[in-house]
């Protein structure tokens, strides 16, 4: 067996910049091909700094994919769109339907990254998975109204719910014991009691 370095994924056998281990024959079809080149000392070593550099490079991508995801969590995403009486659509909404409505929100999203589990053919709430990077996949609700006024319901709701979620996440920050980690550091009732009772009533902002 021959060990070569995959210059292209190949099913069954790697992905692009693995070594894998092949049969003489084999391997010299995949060096004659360009898919592989031979896994001697330097070209290990090359390619030892070139997933260096691409893990880096996909690194900083996630970080920027998470700012987006978490943007993209703040969001409220309505399509408006003409409907019958009992809710189905006159159409229906499809993946690249919903990238353009990103995209016109300034989310640079292509169809490609955009997924859910069939066409969208009523009105409705729906899940829709975002694909902003091989490791995160965001997941954002899409309403699908008749109109403006449900629309401007729909944003409502939304807001509301954030603004319960945030209470229940403050009110769990607030409610959360305070470890004494030997620092030094003293709790605020203490410390209003220290300084001649002074009122600690007042909150958190």
């Amino acid at each position: 067996m021959l060990s070569v370095i995959l210059k292209s994924s190949i099913r069954g056998l790697g992905k692009a910049g693995e070594v894998a281990k092949v049969r003489p024959g084999y391997a010299r079809y995949l060096l004659a091909d360009g898919k592989a080149m031979r896994a001697t000392k330097r070209n290990m070593e090359l390619l030892a700094e070139k997933l260096a550099v691409m893990e880096e490079e996909s690194n900083q991508k996630l970080r920027e994919a998470e700012k987006v995801a978490e943007a993209l969590a703040g969001e409220c995403f309505v399509m408006i769109r003409q409907a019958s009486d009992d809710g189905k659509l006159f159409g229906s909404v499809a993946v690249r339907d919903v990238a353009k409505l990103l995209g016109s929100l300034g989310y640079n999203v292509q169809p490609k990254e955009v997924f859910f589990s069939e066409v969208i053919k009523r009105i409705g709430e729906y899940e829709i998975n975002v694909e902003l990077h091989a490791d995160l996949v965001a997941v954002v609700k899409l309403y699908v109204v008749r109109n403006e006024a449900e629309a401007e319901r729909a944003r409502l709701q939304v807001a509301r719910d954030r603004k319960s979620r945030n209470a229940a996440v403050a009110s769990e920050v607030q409610d959360a014991p305070v470890e004494d980690g030997g620092d030094g550091v003293a709790p605020v009732d203490s410390v209003a009691a220290e300084d001649g009772g002074a009122d600690a009533s007042g909150g958190t902002a």
